[in-house]
């Protein structure tokens, strides 16, 4: 008999600070067997099909200082979109601070006070950095004339997610597409630019919009979204039929922002979730019980294969796994397991290699999600810290003027 996962609440927290085999699911998800050394352990999906989705939408385009294009377009199209997926969905536009903090307190109230599956929160504007810490710019910005105003005349991020943690739920999501240039008066050379790393506390998902401490384009080849949201609209828009894990779309959107901005905006994330969740509920293709008896159980492999060979991994890590299920000791699919973790450390030192962090920390965090005992994870997590500081360290000589004269300057580090 298979084990049923009963899954808490859920809150998915989006702020864009602009700011698998294909599965067929029951409503009650089966778990997924995950391999380790040697012993199956529970790997659940989050099923919030029938549970409340709430979602706070904020675009700030009408700054005091430094008004942005795009960012009312983005938040009316995001909270479209979200409707669409099933999100009951309050959107706002062109707040000043206090009307920013009161949004955000009832927000947070009702998410602690309701029994609500998936939270999401999307800021659309301007954001910044001050000693490693995040902050989101209301529109009456003309106050903050250096980053020792932002505790005082900002939001703060990170406070912002502390509330959402604080609720009593189980996951919570943040997507960062903030980093605009000049967001207040004395931005220049030597204030850190973009956001800083936040850390992720258990079931949280940290999206941003573009590397630490680099900043993120308002517009886009469409011209109506900034580039981050336009490619986030488009995979948002496909996930009810496609049912890709969270990761995966949000590698798809990495992608094609890396790619629209010719590698100078870099999206990544940063992961804790404790099981798979997808916008509109994840699929999984089962085998009908009538049929098991006259189909070989490794009639499903070569679809694996066929997943492994065109790269989509997740895809293949699960249609193993479920080959798994009903024989355990499959050579194939063990075999094809091993595939996978050397396929991701392949792809992991290749990153290295050429210096792209964001993208050699998600296939780490792939990789610790499929074998947490990999003899070459903690070598190559050491690897990847190794070139980290090396590149924080080109950063801080680059930054010697504002050494010279005895000015902390702050990086962001992931």
């Amino acid at each position: 008999m298979r084990k049923q996962v009963t899954i808490g609440i859920i809150i998915l927290v989006l702020i864009s600070i602009s700011s698998c085999t294909t599965r067929i699911e029951t409503p009650d998800m089966v778990e997924a067997p995950v391999l380790q050394r040697g012993l199956f352990r529970v790997n659940p999906t989050i099923n919030t099909s029938n549970s409340p989705q709430l979602a706070l939408v904020i675009g700030n385009s009408q700054y005091e200082y430094k008004p942005l294009r795009n960012p009312i377009n983005d938040a009316k199209d995001m909270a479209r979109v979200l409707r669409k997926i099933g999100f009951e969905v309050t959107v706002k536009t062109n707040l000043n601070q206090r009307s920013m903090g009161k949004y955000i307190r009832e927000f947070t109230q009702k998410l602690s006070q309701h029994q609500i599956a998936v939270g999401l929160f999307y800021f659309s504007g301007h954001g910044a950095q001050a000693n490693g810490e995040n902050f989101l710019i209301p529109i009456d910005n003309r106050k903050i004339q250096d980053q020792y105003d932002l505790e005082s005349y900002a939001v703060h991020a990170d406070k912002l997610v502390k509330r959402m943690q604080d609720a009593t739920n189980h996951v919570n999501i943040i997507i960062l597409d903030a980093c605009r240039d000049n967001p207040y008066r004395s931005v220049g050379k030597n204030t850190s630019r973009g956001l800083a790393r936040m850390p992720v506390a258990g079931g949280s998902f940290i999206a941003y919009a573009t590397a630490v401490g680099k900043t993120a384009s308002d517009v886009s080849s469409g011209g109506r979204n900034g580039l981050y949201t336009k490619h986030l609209l488009d995979a948002l828009e496909s996930a009810p039929q496609t049912h890709p894990r969270i990761e995966d779309l949000f590698i798809e959107v990495s992608n094609a922002a890396t790619q629209e901005s010719g590698g100078q905006q870099e999206p990544w994330y940063n992961s804790s979730l404790k099981g798979k969740f997808c916008f509109g509920g994840c699929k999984r293709v089962t085998i009908p019980s009538s049929s098991l008896g006259t189909r070989p159980k490794n009639a499903q492999l070569p679809i694996c294969e066929s997943h492994f060979k065109a790269g989509r991994l997740s895809d293949a890590l699960a249609c193993y796994r479920d080959g798994l299920k009903s024989e355990h000791t499959n050579v194939q699919a063990l075999a094809g397991l091993d595939k996978i973790e050397a396929r991701y450390m392949e792809l992991i030192q290749k990153a290295l290699k050429k210096r792209q962090l964001m993208e050699a920390q998600q296939y780490l965090a792939s990789l610790r999600r499929l074998s947490p005992a990999s003899s070459q994870l903690s070598q190559l997590e050491e690897e990847f810290k190794l070139i980290e500081n090396q590149i924080l360290l080109e950063q801080r000589q680059e930054g010697n003027d504002a050494v010279k004269t005895g000015k902390r300057r702050i990086y962001g580090v992931f």
